[in-house]
């Protein structure tokens, strides 16, 4: 059943996820007031090296006047159908797709709706920072240049200016194949790359929404994504890695999400009071307990930023029964490495990656059958009456 009580248009994490921390630490010292953020953003104190895909990315909303209403009590109006017992359910269908209705115009008017036809890549742009190329909105892109310039002149009396990337929205499904955005992560002792378990990323791939009225915005969401990244491509235009996967014969989004980042001295002050401590984190396996007692005293966990139907955090050991195959709105950041050709390998790639920022279930999870209903077993004949002649109750 559909439940959107609560839900909003925004286009910014429920509560301040420790993953923002990483970057937010090279911002500068008084940020733009963010009236409609339902947080407040914290005192940045040093820069963060980003140089590498793995680095956690995720940063606040551009602080620009089109998306000044994102935060609008306005959105945030939607009510439940009543579907107890000895309600009234007459008019629960019609109250339902109002909702997905309503949810959805509310999501066009946000400005960074991938769905939205009026959605302008144009009014973007990509910023390098480091090797980094960070997708910014114009304004926010303005600012960056302009302070960089600035800090290139004062090196000694400035801190280094960080892009803030822009907060893309997709409504999706979470697909069943390829799930990996749990507390284990996609990793596993005898990976191919030979990647630690402190480096494991939790990822997921998004498929359609379940929701009809969602999934008629599915092409133009593919499509402004793959503007978006056509516009940061390398000139000789080289494989693109990261953003997709492939599930049968189509490749589809893939979002994801950094689980663990290195303490660094002074990192004690800048950790949020509900941040989840790694020796409680959820792991299933006995090789992964043994990484995460390795990493108690050097490394703190992130939490991905889900939260359920009813806008409440997802408890870690929960993430695969309440998000796998449900439709969700997703919230991500859009970066890129530009990977150069190797002699080893003989050729390099654009490697894009869409970093999680939140994702909201809007709908209980609809797992597909792993059986077609018409080739089940069964150890009785249930049409034995069929024979008999034995007149069936309609």
């Amino acid at each position: 059943m559909l439940d959107l009580s609560g839900l909003t248009a925004i286009a910014t994490p429920e509560t301040p996820s420790a993953v923002s921390y990483n970057l937010r630490r090279g911002l500068r010292a008084t940020p733009p007031p963010r009236s409609s953020l339902p947080w407040t953003p914290p005192t940045p104190s040093t820069p963060s090296t980003f140089s590498t895909p793995s680095t956690s990315s995720t940063l606040s909303t551009p602080s620009t006047s089109s998306l000044s209403t994102m935060g609008s009590p306005a959105l945030s109006s939607f009510s439940t159908p009543n579907t107890s017992p000895g309600g009234d359910t007459g008019g629960t269908s019609d109250s339902m797709a109002g909702a997905t209705d309503q949810l959805r115009k509310r999501l066009m008017t946000c400005g960074t709706y991938l769905g939205d036809p009026a959605f302008v890549p144009r009014n973007m742009e990509w910023v390098s920072y480091g090797s980094t190329g960070v997708l910014c909105c114009q304004i926010e892109a303005n600012r960056y240049h302009m302070e960089y310039k600035l800090y290139q002149k004062h090196k000694d009396d400035l801190v280094a200016p960080v892009p803030e990337p822009l907060n893309l929205v997709g409504l999706h499904r979470v697909e069943e194949a390829l799930f990996f955005l749990n507390a284990d992560g996609n990793w596993t002792k005898d990976n191919k790359f030979n990647e630690k378990y402190c480096d494991a990323k939790a990822t997921c791939v998004l498929g359609p929404a379940w929701e009809a009225l969602f999934a008629v915005d599915e092409p133009l969401i593919r499509k402004n994504l793959e503007i978006l990244m056509e516009m940061r491509r390398s000139k000789h235009k080289p494989p693109m890695k990261g953003a997709y996967a492939k599930i049968g014969l189509k490749f589809l989004p893939k979002v994801r999400h950094v689980l663990f980042e290195r303490i660094k001295e002074g990192d004690e002050e800048e950790i949020p009071d509900e941040a989840i401590d790694i020796r409680n984190w959820p792991v299933t396996d006995a090789s992964r307990r043994v990484e995460i007692n390795a990493m108690i005293n050097s490394h703190r966990v992130i939490s991905i930023p889900a939260f359920d139907v009813d806008g409440d955090p997802i408890h870690p050991s929960m993430y695969t029964q309440q998000l796998k195959g449900a439709d969700v709105r997703v919230v991500f950041n859009l970066l890129h490495w530009g990977i150069s050709t190797s002699t080893s390998s003989g050729t390099g790639s654009d490697t894009f990656v869409l970093d999680l920022v939140s994702m909201r279930a809007i709908s209980a999870p609809r797992l597909k059958a792993a059986l077609p209903r018409f080739k089940r077993t069964a150890q009785k004949d249930m049409f034995e009456s069929l024979d008999k002649g034995k007149r069936r109750r309609l």
